[in-house]
Protein backbone atom coordinates (compact mmCIF):
# COMPACT_ATOMS: atom_id res chain seq x y z
CA UNK A 1 0.00 0.00 0.00
CA UNK A 2 1.37 3.40 -1.05
CA UNK A 3 0.81 5.62 2.00
CA UNK A 4 2.05 8.73 0.12
CA UNK A 5 -0.71 8.48 -2.47
CA UNK A 6 -3.83 10.60 -1.86
CA UNK A 7 -6.88 8.49 -1.14
CA UNK A 8 -9.51 8.13 -3.87
CA UNK A 9 -12.44 10.53 -3.43
CA UNK A 10 -15.84 9.26 -4.51
CA UNK A 11 -19.13 11.12 -4.07
CA UNK A 12 -22.31 9.40 -5.32
CA UNK A 13 -25.44 11.37 -6.18
CA UNK A 14 -28.70 10.50 -7.98
CA UNK A 15 -27.45 10.85 -11.56
CA UNK A 16 -23.70 11.30 -11.27
CA UNK A 17 -20.59 10.18 -9.43
CA UNK A 18 -17.61 12.42 -8.62
CA UNK A 19 -14.48 10.28 -8.80
CA UNK A 20 -11.06 11.90 -8.29
CA UNK A 21 -11.68 14.98 -10.43
CA UNK A 22 -14.10 13.47 -12.93
CA UNK A 23 -17.89 13.67 -13.00
CA UNK A 24 -19.37 10.42 -14.32
CA UNK A 25 -22.94 10.92 -15.58
CA UNK A 26 -25.53 8.15 -15.22
CA UNK A 27 -28.84 7.47 -16.96
CA UNK A 28 -32.01 6.36 -15.16
CA UNK A 29 -30.67 2.79 -15.01
CA UNK A 30 -27.35 3.93 -13.48
CA UNK A 31 -25.52 3.20 -16.74
CA UNK A 32 -22.63 5.55 -17.57
CA UNK A 33 -23.53 7.98 -20.38
CA UNK A 34 -20.48 10.24 -20.30
CA UNK A 35 -17.93 12.12 -18.24
CA UNK A 36 -16.71 15.62 -17.49
CA UNK A 37 -13.10 16.27 -16.51
CA UNK A 38 -13.15 18.83 -13.68
CA UNK A 39 -10.81 21.81 -13.88
CA UNK A 40 -10.84 21.77 -10.11
CA UNK A 41 -9.98 18.44 -8.57
CA UNK A 42 -12.17 19.08 -5.55
CA UNK A 43 -15.59 17.54 -4.95
CA UNK A 44 -16.55 20.82 -3.26
CA UNK A 45 -15.82 22.86 -6.42
CA UNK A 46 -16.98 20.46 -9.17
CA UNK A 47 -20.49 19.04 -9.04
CA UNK A 48 -23.98 19.12 -10.54
CA UNK A 49 -25.58 22.15 -8.83
CA UNK A 50 -28.99 22.57 -7.25
CA UNK A 51 -31.68 24.61 -8.92
CA UNK A 52 -32.12 28.19 -7.76
CA UNK A 53 -34.70 28.83 -5.05
CA UNK A 54 -34.95 32.58 -5.67
CA UNK A 55 -38.69 32.49 -6.49
CA UNK A 56 -41.02 33.17 -3.59
CA UNK A 57 -44.44 32.74 -5.17
CA UNK A 58 -47.22 31.82 -2.79
CA UNK A 59 -48.04 28.15 -2.97
CA UNK A 60 -46.77 24.76 -1.94
CA UNK A 61 -43.17 24.78 -0.72
CA UNK A 62 -40.90 21.84 -0.01
CA UNK A 63 -39.04 22.60 3.21
CA UNK A 64 -37.32 20.83 6.08
CA UNK A 65 -38.77 20.99 9.60
CA UNK A 66 -36.72 24.12 10.32
CA UNK A 67 -38.33 25.84 7.26
CA UNK A 68 -35.16 25.83 5.13
CA UNK A 69 -35.96 25.01 1.48
CA UNK A 70 -35.18 21.54 0.18
CA UNK A 71 -32.68 21.95 -2.64
CA UNK A 72 -33.28 19.90 -5.79
CA UNK A 73 -30.22 19.00 -7.84
CA UNK A 74 -30.48 19.72 -11.52
CA UNK A 75 -30.98 16.71 -13.76
CA UNK A 76 -29.42 15.41 -16.95
CA UNK A 77 -31.64 16.50 -19.83
CA UNK A 78 -32.22 14.15 -22.75
CA UNK A 79 -29.29 12.04 -21.48
CA UNK A 80 -27.01 14.67 -23.02
CA UNK A 81 -27.16 18.08 -21.30
CA UNK A 82 -26.19 18.78 -17.72
CA UNK A 83 -25.44 21.88 -15.66
CA UNK A 84 -22.02 21.74 -13.98
CA UNK A 85 -20.47 23.91 -11.29
CA UNK A 86 -16.68 23.89 -11.80
CA UNK A 87 -15.06 27.07 -10.49
CA UNK A 88 -11.76 27.86 -8.82
CA UNK A 89 -13.48 29.71 -5.99
CA UNK A 90 -16.78 28.98 -4.31
CA UNK A 91 -17.67 32.68 -4.56
CA UNK A 92 -17.76 32.36 -8.37
CA UNK A 93 -21.28 31.03 -8.81
CA UNK A 94 -21.28 30.60 -12.61
CA UNK A 95 -22.77 27.38 -13.92
CA UNK A 96 -21.82 25.71 -17.19
CA UNK A 97 -24.24 23.89 -19.47
CA UNK A 98 -22.25 20.87 -20.64
CA UNK A 99 -23.00 18.84 -23.78
CA UNK A 100 -22.06 15.28 -22.80
CA UNK A 101 -21.99 13.90 -26.35
CA UNK A 102 -19.92 16.75 -27.82
CA UNK A 103 -17.78 16.92 -24.64
CA UNK A 104 -17.91 20.71 -24.57
CA UNK A 105 -19.41 23.57 -22.60
CA UNK A 106 -22.47 24.87 -24.43
CA UNK A 107 -22.82 28.12 -22.45
CA UNK A 108 -22.35 29.67 -18.99
CA UNK A 109 -25.04 31.05 -16.69
CA UNK A 110 -25.45 32.77 -13.33
CA UNK A 111 -28.37 30.61 -12.15
CA UNK A 112 -30.74 27.87 -13.26
CA UNK A 113 -34.37 27.21 -12.35
CA UNK A 114 -35.58 23.74 -13.27
CA UNK A 115 -38.94 22.03 -12.94
CA UNK A 116 -39.63 18.38 -12.18
CA UNK A 117 -42.38 18.08 -14.79
CA UNK A 118 -40.56 19.20 -17.97
CA UNK A 119 -37.35 19.77 -19.90
CA UNK A 120 -37.92 23.53 -19.68
CA UNK A 121 -35.47 25.66 -17.65
CA UNK A 122 -35.19 29.33 -16.85
CA UNK A 123 -31.63 30.62 -16.78
CA UNK A 124 -29.94 33.92 -16.01
CA UNK A 125 -26.93 34.75 -18.17
CA UNK A 126 -23.70 36.29 -16.92
CA UNK A 127 -25.04 39.76 -17.89
CA UNK A 128 -27.93 39.26 -15.41
CA UNK A 129 -30.60 38.85 -18.10
CA UNK A 130 -33.08 36.00 -17.94
CA UNK A 131 -34.03 33.66 -20.75
CA UNK A 132 -35.47 30.17 -21.05
CA UNK A 133 -34.37 26.97 -22.74
CA UNK A 134 -36.05 23.73 -23.68
CA UNK A 135 -34.17 20.47 -24.17
CA UNK A 136 -35.30 17.94 -26.76
CA UNK A 137 -33.81 15.18 -28.90
CA UNK A 138 -33.10 17.92 -31.47
CA UNK A 139 -30.92 19.88 -29.02
CA UNK A 140 -31.28 23.07 -27.00
CA UNK A 141 -33.98 25.49 -28.07
CA UNK A 142 -34.13 29.08 -26.84
CA UNK A 143 -37.74 29.65 -25.71
CA UNK A 144 -37.26 33.18 -24.33
CA UNK A 145 -34.47 35.50 -25.51
CA UNK A 146 -32.07 36.78 -22.87
CA UNK A 147 -33.68 40.19 -22.59
CA UNK A 148 -35.73 39.93 -19.39
CA UNK A 149 -34.97 41.46 -16.00
CA UNK A 150 -36.73 38.48 -14.41
CA UNK A 151 -38.41 35.21 -15.39
CA UNK A 152 -40.14 32.81 -13.03
CA UNK A 153 -42.62 29.98 -13.33
CA UNK A 154 -45.62 29.73 -11.09
CA UNK A 155 -45.38 26.23 -9.58
CA UNK A 156 -47.64 23.56 -11.06
CA UNK A 157 -48.89 25.94 -13.74
CA UNK A 158 -47.76 26.56 -17.28
CA UNK A 159 -47.50 30.32 -16.73
CA UNK A 160 -44.22 32.19 -16.78
CA UNK A 161 -43.93 35.61 -15.13
CA UNK A 162 -41.65 37.99 -17.02
CA UNK A 163 -40.37 41.43 -16.05
CA UNK A 164 -38.84 43.89 -18.46
CA UNK A 165 -38.62 47.68 -18.30
CA UNK A 166 -40.51 47.71 -14.96
CA UNK A 167 -43.50 45.92 -16.52
CA UNK A 168 -44.69 42.44 -15.69
CA UNK A 169 -46.17 39.98 -18.16
CA UNK A 170 -47.59 36.49 -17.87
CA UNK A 171 -46.93 34.05 -20.71
CA UNK A 172 -48.58 30.67 -21.12
CA UNK A 173 -45.93 28.09 -21.94
CA UNK A 174 -48.01 24.90 -21.90
CA UNK A 175 -46.06 23.47 -24.84
CA UNK A 176 -42.78 23.65 -22.91
CA UNK A 177 -43.96 23.09 -19.36
CA UNK A 178 -46.01 19.95 -19.92
CA UNK A 179 -44.50 16.63 -18.84
CA UNK A 180 -41.58 15.44 -20.92
CA UNK A 181 -41.35 12.00 -22.55
CA UNK A 182 -38.71 10.98 -19.99
CA UNK A 183 -41.44 11.12 -17.32
CA UNK A 184 -43.25 8.32 -19.11
CA UNK A 185 -40.25 6.04 -19.67
CA UNK A 186 -40.71 2.52 -18.38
Amino acid sequence: VDIDKDPEVIVEKDDYIYRDGTLVFLDQNDKEIGTYECKNKSEELCYVPSYSTEDTFDGEKNVYEDETPIERSSVIYQNNYVFVFDNEKGEDQTIHLYDIEAKEIFDTYALVKGFSDSDFVIVKDTKNKYGALNFSSKGVEKVFDFSYDYLGRIDSESNVVAKTSNRYYIYNCLLYTSPSPRDYAA
